[in-house]
């Protein structure tokens, strides 16, 4: 079972004077999957997501 994690990101700019701040939402891969992902580390990848009842599919493709 996995969770999808939100936390805020807060960028400063213009020598401090502004701040930027926007939302990422990331997905641990659980440790029994470390070594299907283990071959795509550092690769381009490209995302495809689709939701459909209560389902969330994410489909990642190498870009070469």
């Amino acid at each position: 079972m996995v969770k999808l994690q939100v936390g805020t990101v807060r960028k400063r700019y213009l020598n401090n004077k502004r701040l930027y701040e926007y939302r990422r939402v990331s997905l641990n891969v659980p440790r029994r999957f470390h070594n299907v992902v283990e071959p795509f580390l550092g690769k381009q990848l490209q995302m495809k997501v689709s939701s459909k009842e209560g389902v969330i599919t994410i489909t990642l493709n190498v870009v070469n």
